[in-house]
C-alpha cells in the first residue's frame, strides 16, 4: 500500500530518535514501513514492543494516534492483519474508557466485563487471538498500533504525492503495478474509484500529469463506466482490435493514449479519482502553499481553532473577511488564521515542524 496516503509529521526528538530508528529498520519489510491504508485511515503496526506510555508518545511523535476502534468491521480489519504477523497483543487507545484521541466510545469489544478489568482499566490491549479488548499493566511491553485519518483533500489542495485538481476532481496517479481487481480496491480504500474520463480535455489533463510512457488501468469495464454512468466520451482504438480481450477491462494505453481493453489479471499501474464536494473544490482553487515547516506568529495570528482537517481550516479563514493566511497542524489538530501580511514579510512566519501555511491566491 502506498505510504504518502498517510498524512503524517515525523518529529524525531532526542528522546526518540533511536526508538525511532529501531521501528523504521525493523518495519522496512512489512507493507512500506509498517504503514496500511484502510477505509480513509492510516495505520502503523509496530515491530518492537514498549510500555503504553511509550507507545502513545512514538504515535503522537509521528503526527498520529494510538488506534481508536470505531466498528466491527475495523476491528476485524485489524485483528487480520495482526494474525498475519503472528498471535500477539497490541496495546490501542483505550485508557479508562475513553479513547486518546477524544473518539466517542461508540463500539465495544470487551470480553465479560468483570474479566476484562484485572488492572483498573487503565490501559487496554487488542488481544487479536481472542479478538477483544482486555486491560493490563501499562508497564508491561507490547506491540502497538498507530493510526491517522487519511485526509485526501489535503494531498489534492497541495498537489504533492502524484495528486493532482482538475475541475471538480482529484486524481492520484499509482506507482504500484496491479491487477484491475486490485487496483480497484486501492482506489476504494483511499475512498476513490478507478478514473472515469469525461471529455477530451480531461484526458489530456491525465496525460500531461503521467511520470513516464505507461500504461494505466481507467474505471471502463464491460464497455461501460463502472458506476453506470453515461459514456458520453470514448477514445477506443478501433473496432477490429479494442475488444481482443472481451472487452471486461480497460487500459489508458501509451503512446497513443487511446483505450484498449487487456487480459484482467495483467498488471498495470492505475488511476484513482475523487470527485469533489462544491466546498472542496472551491477552497483546493482558491489557496496556495505559502511555506512548509512554519506558522504563523502570534502577532499576525487573529484566532486559533481545534480542527481535524485542512479543509475545515480553509473554511474558517474564507469565513472571516480579514483572513488572508492559515497554518493547519495535523499532528495537532491546530487551526490558526492570520490577517493580511506582505508577501515578502518572512517576520510574521515561525519555523514550526509539520506546520504548513497557505494564503489564498
Amino acid at each position: 500500500m502506498d505510504v504518502i496516503f498517510c498524512v503524517f509529521t515525523v518529529l524525531v526528538t532526542q528522546q526518540s530518535s533511536y526508538f525511532y530508528q529501531q521501528v523504521n529498520a525493523q518495519d522496512a519489510e512489512f507493507s512500506g514501513n509498517g504503514y496500511i491504508v484502510h477505509n480513509e485511515s492510516c495505520y502503523f503496526f509496530s515491530n518492537i514492543q514498549s510500555n503504553f506510555r511509550t507507545s502513545n508518545l512514538f504515535c503522537k511523535n509521528h503526527g498520529m494516534h494510538l488506534v481508536s476502534i470505531q466498528s466491527s468491521n475495523e476491528q476485524s480489519f485489524l485483528v487480520e492483519k495482526i494474525m498475519k504477523r503472528g498471535i500477539e497483543d497490541y496495546w490501542i487507545g483505550l485508557s479508562r474508557f475513553s479513547w486518546l484521541d477524544g473518539s466517542p466510545l461508540s463500539y465495544i469489544n470487551f470480553p465479560e466485563i468483570n474479566k476484562a478489568l484485572d488492572d483498573d482499566g487503565r490501559c487496554f490491549r487488542l488481544r487479536a487471538h481472542r479478538n477483544n479488548w482486555h486491560d493490563a499493566p501499562c508497564s508491561l511491553q507490547y506491540k502497538f498500533i498507530c493510526e491517522v485519518e487519511y485526509d485526501f483533500s489535503l494531498l489534492c489542495l497541495m498537489g504533492e504525492f502524484r495528486h493532482y485538481v482538475y475541475d471538480q476532481s482529484c486524481y492520484y496517479f499509482s506507482t504500484l503495478i496491479e491487477n484491475f481487481k486490485t487496483s480497484k480496491s486501492r482506489c476504494e480504500n483511499f475512498g476513490m474509484h478507478l478514473v472515469y474520463i469525461e471529455s477530451e480535455d480531461e484526458e489530456q489533463f491525465l496525460i500531461s500529469k503521467r511520470e513516464d510512457d505507461t500504461d494505466y488501468w481507467i474505471g471502463m469495464a464491460s464497455v461501460g463506466w463502472r458506476d453506470g454512468s453515461q459514456i458520453n466520451y470514448k477514445n477506443f482504438r478501433d473496432v477490429q482490435s479494442t475488444f481482443d480481450r472481451g472487452g471486461l477491462c480497460f487500459l489508458l494505453r501509451h503512446p497513443d493514449f487511446d483505450w484498449h481493453d487487456m487480459t484482467c489479471d495483467s498488471t498495470h499501474r492505475y488511476i484513482c479519482e475523487k470527485v469533489f464536494d462544491g466546498q472542496a473544490h472551491m477552497i483546493s482553487t482558491s489557496f496556495k502553499l505559502a511555506a512548509d515547516d512554519a506558522t504563523l506568529d502570534d502577532e499576525a495570528i487573529i484566532s486559533s481553532y481545534s480542527v481535524r482537517s485542512v479543509l475545515r481550516c480553509a473554511k474558517l479563514c474564507m469565513g472571516d473577511k480579514d483572513c488572508a493566511y492559515f497554518t493547519f497542524i495535523a499532528h495537532e489538530r491546530a487551526c490558526s488564521i492570520g490577517r493580511s501580511l506582505l508577501a515578502a514579510d518572512v517576520s510574521h512566519l515561525e519555523p514550526r515542524h509539520g506546520a504548513r501555511t497557505y494564503s489564498i491566491i
